[in-house]
């Protein structure tokens, strides 16, 4: 399972999300499990960092666009197409509303962590 994650540049509670990215990480019914995040601050490093820590797979996706956005975004649905979508809400917001329409109309199973 290819969970992507986005957004929350300042999420900083790390055992909640270690606790939402386990429960997700149950999901993958054959056990195999990577996160594909890009770097931003707060919630994506975390979930890299989650993930190593659990033996998972991690993908950092450096901006190849410039600055993170729609590009870059679209770019990681198209290439790694994620069937699970964490997206922590924050400051920014209209960044993580794109993401959300983005993984909706990508038919992504998301979910929404706000505060």
């Amino acid at each position: 399972m290819v969970i992507l994650v986005s957004g929350g540049r300042d999420f900083n509670d790390y055992d909640s999300l270690k606790l939402i990215l386990d429960e997700v990480a149950t999901w993958a019914d054959d056990g195999f499990v990577k996160i594909v995040e890009g770097d931003g601050l707060g919630a994506e490093r975390m979930a890299g960092k989650w993930a190593r820590e659990m033996g998972y797979g991690a993908h950092l996706v450096e901006s190849r666009y410039g600055e993170p956005g729609p590009q870059r975004t679209q770019y990681l649905i198209d290439t790694f197409h994620p069937s699970q979508g964490v997206v922590f809400s924050g400051s920014g917001d209209e960044a993580a509303a794109d993401v959300l329409v983005r993984l909706f109309y990508g038919g992504v199973n998301t979910w929404l962590v706000g505060r």
